[in-house]
């Protein structure tokens, strides 16, 4: 082989191994963080200790209550975020005013179960379907937001979990035993496990109108507050103490679901507390 034709091999199987390295570099990378305004189905928001959801532009948001109808679980809650262009990936909306009355109002709620923030999309109408422009009032501040109506309302229509109701930061727990007397806790911990009892992730079934009316008094009333103001009560009925009992979760003293309870774990806080006649 002639010296000439040895250094066209040589440069050839450079530009080879060149073009290889760089393909090999490139398949093994690393996939890119998702984009600041990013909206995929796959992105998480991220989730505080105290069960909110992050927005870049509200800070800890809790719940979004539209209608008659409150969404607290935080899956939902970061969708809903991100249908109206407010979850943690996007970006914080231009300063500005919606200028006519908007014909869907949306509350965003904090941990405490306050107002936080509100919206309006859409002048006049009701549609519930589409995405329309609107605004968000935060902070004595207007901000332009576009609103997925279709995906918000997708969130809407999603049973109902306990999380639905005791969203945000559930931090004082009282529980009346007729049998017993009465305990509570503020302690983080208890709060903690007594939730963790009552699966707050679990889908709330529904209240049978004609379910008959248990012939004993209720076993347990465990009333739940946030923030200084209660947010839901359970009950359990006729002396349930071992495995696993149905409660029935109301807010003000409205029924709105049945769930199922694990007595066991409860129990164990119980023993801790000091009860009062």
């Amino acid at each position: 082989m002639t010296a000439s034709n040895f250094a066209r091999l040589a440069l050839v199987a450079s530009l080879l191994l060149g073009a290889g390295a760089i393909s090999g570099c490139a398949a093994s990378a690393e996939e890119p963080a998702a984009a600041e305004d990013g909206t995929g189905e796959g992105e998480d928001e991220v989730v505080a200790a105290n069960g909110t959801v992050k927005s870049k532009l509200l800070g800890e948001v809790a719940a979004i209550r539209v209608r008659d109808v409150t969404i607290g679980d935080p899956a939902k809650v970061g969708k809903a975020l991100r249908a109206l262009g407010l979850g943690s990936r996007n970006k914080i909306p231009a300063e500005g005013g919606f200028r006519c009355m908007p014909g869907y109002r949306i509350e965003i709620l904090d941990a405490k179960g306050d107002a936080l923030a509100s919206a309006g999309l859409m002048c006049g109408g009701g549609e519930r379907t589409g995405v329309h422009k609107g605004s968000v009032q935060f902070a004595g501040k207007s901000y332009l937001i576009d609103g997925d109506v279709g995906a918000l309302e997708a969130e809407l229509a999603k049973p109902a979990k306990v999380s639905d109701v005791l969203f945000g930061k559930v931090d004082s727990i009282h529980l009346v035993k007729p049998m017993t007397g009465s305990a509570g806790t503020q302690d983080p911990l208890s709060v903690q496990q007594i939730l963790g009892a009552i699966d707050v992730g679990q889908e709330l079934r529904a209240v049978d109108p004609n379910e008959p009316t248990p012939k004993c008094p209720p076993a347990r009333i465990i009333e739940l507050s946030r923030g200084g103001k209660e947010a839901a009560q359970i009950t359990t009925m006729c002396g349930a103490s071992t495995g696993k009992a149905t409660g029935t979760l109301s807010v003000s003293d409205k029924k709105v679901g049945k769930l199922t309870l694990d007595m066991g774990a409860l129990a164990t806080v119980e023993s801790r507390l000091r009860w009062l006649k």
